[in-house]
């Protein structure tokens, strides 16, 4: 296989992930595995979350796709496959847990292109529902998300430069979430309609 094809083969597997990775949250996430992801929708992240071991799993999957691809000249295709998934997952991290929920203070607090992502998934996370994804966000329009987050208690329309900053710490404390107790209550706590119907909530930010 050509390094032109090996390139195209990872472009396209990385690309592949997002619908991948939203149908992996929506089915897997918010399906079976909920008293694992729920940890990701409960309160701040201060640390590890047991949320944490679904792209640990990945990751492994990814590993041994690598030294499969290596070491067996037959599944040699499974080497740029896995370098697009890593690939994915790279920017991933990056985007969701350093710059939306700020695990690591790598990142500034603002940044307008990367905006647009935290908005949508922050949204999911006040609805339980839609967005899936990271980066394919469904459906944004700016216009009607900063309506909604005015209506959260949030700020859209802060002045610059400073304003940018808070907008930002604002729309993350915006992100409702339905708490542990009431989603526990029913089998199928997934749904949006029991994140919408919610008597109380908590903050993600």
């Amino acid at each position: 296989m050509s390094p032109v094809a090996h390139v195209g083969i990872a472009l396209l597997s990385a690309i592949a992930m997002e619908p991948i990775s939203a149908a992996i949250h929506r089915l897997i996430g918010h399906g079976v595995a909920w008293p694992i992801h729920r940890s990701h929708h409960e309160g701040p992240v201060r640390g590890p979350e047991a949320n944490d071991i679904i792209p640990a799993v990945s990751a492994l999957v990814t590993v041994a796709m690598f030294s499969v691809g290596v070491f067996n000249s037959r599944f040699t295709w499974m080497v740029p496959i896995a370098a697009g998934v890593t690939l994915y997952g790279a920017a991933y991290f990056a985007v969701h847990d350093l710059y939306i929920h700020r695990r690591l203070r790598v990142f500034p607090t603002y940044v307008r292109w990367l905006e647009p992502f935290k908005t949508a998934h922050l949204e999911h996370h006040r609805l339980g529902d839609g967005n899936w994804g990271i980066f394919a966000v469904r459906g944004l329009r700016l216009r009607e998300h900063r309506h909604r987050w005015s209506a959260a208690g949030a700020d859209p329309n802060a002045r610059e430069p400073a304003g940018r900053r808070a907008r930002s710490r604002q729309n993350q404390r915006a992100a409702i979430v339905l708490p542990p107790t009431s989603r526990a209550a029913t089998p199928k706590f997934a749904r949006a309609s029991s994140f919408r119907h919610a008597s109380t909530t908590r903050i993600r930010r």
